[in-house]
């Protein structure tokens, strides 16, 4: 079943994604309907796996309550009522937007070699490619990260179920921020460097983490007073660079997203042929594929880090590493990412000058 729903998941969402590079055609336009799809799902994750943490996970005198069952099964049974609700709303506010094409002249039904053709077409684009790289290292770097986040808020932070909701909240946020600001910063310095800027703020406050919590320069349990209430400092510090990290991957993803359709376009221009759709389906599988790997390493990682499954109590060590792991994965992935984006070269005004060069060709 769980199969089952992930694969009608990539069959919704990679027509959407198609959708979404037909809808806008302008430059800038693009980062902000991105932006609009990112901000949007980062509150639906606010309001379900964030808080979840202080509804379903809440501090039991006897046990870790993540140890626990019976919590997971009262967390997926309220998820699935939502999202069976949620998705047949969609469905019916939808419906009277349905079109069936396939008997509409002009449009051919492709075949099976058709399919593999225009895969192959998509990956042979270099401009597309470099996306392609660049986007496949920083999501096995993402998933990891969040993949083990979860360990280094309960066993390394200590953190109880209202602080994990704060700082699982707080990355929700900073990720809906970056997305904001993601077409503030297109405007302002293009797309290519808005990527550098937003690994490079993940990749710095990843290397601060490191520094901070590896090496012990703020103890767990220093703490702060001002007007009679303690804040923990150790806690606080945490948070705020974890969310810098997330304010990074938030500008991040809806640029990615806005890059491909650039290149969708410019494949348009060169060939005459629209294969939107190619290129949302090899970028939702580039991105579920890597997104898989990293699921499946950062079990070994729990491994190798010495974690016991089901133990109340992990040895200082294990969860030494577990930290070294998740907050080093953040920094060295962001790092790779610097060095791949370098190779991208699609900009506006490159852009403008296809356009203009086409016309004239077209023309003579």
């Amino acid at each position: 079943m769980n199969v089952f729903l992930r694969m009608a998941s990539t069959v919704f969402l990679v027509p959407l994604g198609a959708l979404g590079f037909e809808i806008c055609t302008e430059y800038n336009q693009r980062t902000t309907l991105q932006t609009v799809r990112s901000v949007a799902s980062m509150a639906f994750n606010l309001a379900g796996p964030a808080l979840a943490w202080s509804i379903f996970f809440r501090a039991s005198t006897k046990t870790e309550s993540t140890n626990i069952v019976a919590n997971y099964a009262h967390m997926g049974t309220v998820f699935t009522l939502i999202a069976v609700i949620l998705i047949v709303a969609v469905v019916v506010l939808t419906r009277n937007y349905m079109l069936d094409s396939r008997n509409h002249s002009g449009i051919e039904s492709p075949g099976v070699s058709d399919c593999f053709s225009s895969l192959r077409d998509t990956l042979m684009d270099p401009y597309a490619r470099a996306v392609f790289l660049v986007l496949s290292v920083a999501s096995f770097g993402v998933v990891l990260v969040a993949s083990l986040q979860m360990y280094v808020y309960v066993f390394f932070m200590k953190f109880s179920p209202p602080q994990r909701s704060v700082a699982h909240g707080m990355s929700m946020v900073a990720c809906a921020i970056g997305a904001l600001l993601a077409p503030v910063l297109v405007k302002w310095i293009d797309k290519k460097s808005t990527v550098i800027v937003s690994l490079a703020i993940s990749l710095i406050s990843s290397i601060v983490l490191i520094c901070v919590f590896l090496t012990g320069l703020v103890p767990m349990n220093l703490k702060w007073a001002v007007i009679g209430i303690e804040l923990p400092i150790a806690g606080i510090c945490f948070i705020l660079f974890a969310s810098l990290y997330w304010l990074g991957v938030g500008i991040l993803t809806p640029v990615a997203f806005s890059m491909m359709a650039d290149i969708s376009e410019l494949n348009k221009f060169y060939t005459g042929y629209l294969k939107d759709g190619s290129y949302s389906a090899m970028l939702s599988f580039i991105s579920k594929a890597t997104a898989s790997l990293a699921m499946l390493v950062s079990g070994f990682c729990l491994s190798w880090a010495g974690f016991i499954v089901g133990q109340e109590n992990q040895s200082s060590s294990a969860v030494w590493n577990i930290a070294a792991i998740t907050f080093l994965s953040g920094a060295s992935f962001a790092g790779i990412c610097l060095v791949l984006i370098r190779n991208y070269s699609v900009t506006k005004t490159f852009m403008e000058q296809t356009k203009a060069d086409l016309a004239k060709m077209i023309t003579r």
